[in-house]
């Protein structure tokens, strides 16, 4: 136990080292959870210079950065509880800049991403817990721009994609093979634009004759040029009133992609958003009149992809699970050393309450029992899921 504590000690981080003009703030643990260096700007107001640490309630550390006139500069490093990295990049400005990489517990790399005064722009790549990749893309100015592609978590490669859900496409084409508007807001609007489109088209333009004289037109040309008028005046459909909300939530990202980006949209915005609500209102009020229709039966693939989702959680449930039992191993040697508090408190760098050890282990363990039931439904669910997909192929 006592080599152990020394090993905690020889792993504290050295001491901060502050530029010239500013001075040390705060404390290391025990003595306090967060240190920094602090300077005075020129209306003699503290402000942060330099680096800044905080740590975790157990003592590790938690946040490693630093500062120039009173915002994030540099770089930028954060641990787990168990001193595995999980993120790091850097600020300029209080802004992120440059490239981001994020770690699972585990020390598996869970995302790399580019950064440009604050927003995402370049390319960027996630991964499983496995370790195999997940999706990959570009960004634009905070907007996903080019190609980009997902890898399922057993390894296959899905469809390539640009921008949108690659899951809606393959319903998409579906639905357009057999005649039907889809079920997406996208693939809906640009059905319903398709046929409006195409309803427009078949209205003649009279002909004129060479002096510019309009010719008359037949009759029944002009009966479906009067019905065209008549639908378009009428009052909203709910199809309508879905089309232009579906429209304005994509003018919503793009105008709040426009404001990361330091433009000004904020009149835009408001006002679309307004409309937003009202188009939901409308909506809500029309299923409300309709009767309820059954529930769409989801498809092989569809019952795949939430088994796979299923399985997900299990396994990051299971990561839990571990580093917890790491925890939990920790509590009871804590709980151990009560019978001697100098040794307890070479480990915790504090004396240990007297309920402290005891209380902490149950905690823990209780935590443990919880995450087991989580993870045992999610298995249940994935096992689930995996037959209803083996049926609907039978049906097939």
């Amino acid at each position: 136990m006592i080599a152990h504590a020394l090993l905690l000690l020889l792993a504290a981080p050295p001491p901060l080292a502050c530029p010239a003009g500013a001075v040390h703030r705060g404390a290391a643990p025990p003595e306090a959870f967060e240190e920094w260096c602090e300077a005075k700007d020129d209306a003699g107001r503290p402000r942060r210079e330099g680096p800044s640490r905080r740590y975790y309630d157990d003592g590790g550390l938690w946040v490693e950065e630093r500062w120039r006139a009173g915002k994030r500069d540099g770089p930028f490093v954060e641990w787990h509880r168990n001193g595995r990295k999980a993120r790091e990049g850097a600020f300029t400005a209080d802004a992120r800049d440059g490239r981001f990489t994020t770690w699972f517990e585990s020390g598996t790399v869970e995302e790399e991403s580019e950064w440009r005064a604050g927003v995402p722009h370049g390319r960027f790549v996630s991964y499983w817990p496995t370790g195999k990749r997940r999706s990959e893309g570009r960004h634009c100015g905070g907007a996903q721009c080019g190609g980009g592609g997902r890898t399922t978590r057993r390894g296959g490669s899905s469809a390539p994609w640009t921008t949108g859900s690659s899951r809606s496409r393959p319903r998409r084409a579906a639905a357009a093979a057999e005649g039907r508007p889809p079920s997406d807001f996208r693939g809906w609007r640009a059905w319903f634009c398709g046929a409006r489109s195409a309803a427009a088209r078949q209205v003649p333009v009279p002909a004129r004759a060479p002096g510019g004289t309009p010719v008359a037109a037949s009759e029944g040309p002009m009966l479906a040029g009067l019905t065209l008028a008549l639908l378009l005046t009428a009052p909203p459909e709910p199809g309508d009133a879905r089309a232009e909300l579906d429209a304005c939530a994509e003018r919503i990202e793009e105008l709040k992609a426009r404001r990361r980006a330091g433009e000004l949209a904020e009149r835009e915005l408001e006002r679309l958003l307004v409309r937003a609500q009202e188009l939901a209102h409308e909506l809500e009020r029309t299923r409300a009149e309709l009767p309820a229709s059954p529930p769409p039966t989801p498809s092989p693939e569809e019952l795949r992809e939430r088994a796979d989702a299923a399985r997900d959680e299990a396994d990051r449930l299971s990561g839990e699970i571990a580093l917890l039992d790491v925890r939990i191993g920790d509590a009871r040697r804590m709980a151990a050393a009560d019978s001697d508090p100098a040794v307890a408190r070479a480990v915790l760098g504090t004396a240990v309450p007297a309920q402290g050890s005891a209380a902490r282990l149950r905690e823990l363990q209780l935590r443990r029992a919880l995450l087991a039931q989580r993870r045992a439904a999610a298995e249940d669910a994935a096992a689930r899921l995996e037959a209803e997909a083996r049926a609907a192929d039978t049906d097939r």
